[in-house]
C-alpha cells in the first residue's frame, strides 16, 4: 500500500504524538534521526502542544529509501516511551 501511494527514494510524512515531556520529545528526534542517511533538519520537525498541554504532536518529513525504510522508522517509533499514536 506505501509503494502505491508515494514515490520511493523520496520524502515521507508522519505525524506521532506524545505525552509532552522533553525527554520524549528528545528520544524520539534520535531514534528518527538514527535511521536516516540525511540529517534530520529542524524544518522538518513541526511541533504543536494539544489544547490542555498535556501532549504534542510531531509532524515529521524524512526521505525515505523505501517502504521497508517507513516500516523500520514506524517500529522504531512505536517502541519510545512516550509515543501515544502514530499516523
Amino acid at each position: 500500500m506505501l509503494e502505491a501511494n508515494h514515490s520511493f527514494p523520496g520524502p515521507f510524512s508522519l505525524a506521532v504524538v506524545t505525552k509532552n515531556e522533553e525527554e520524549i520529545r528528545s528520544t524520539l528526534r534520535s531514534v528518527i534521526a538514527s535511521l536516516l542517511h540525511e540529517p534530520l533538519h529542524d524544518d522538518h520537525w513541526v511541533q504543536q502542544p494539544s489544547a490542555t498541554g498535556r501532549f504534542v504532536s510531531h509532524r515529521v518529513t524524512v526521505v525515505c529509501r523505501d517502504a521497508d525504510h517507513v516500516l523500520t522508522i514506524y517500529a522504531a517509533v512505536q517502541s519510545v516511551d512516550g509515543v501515544i499514536q502514530i499516523l
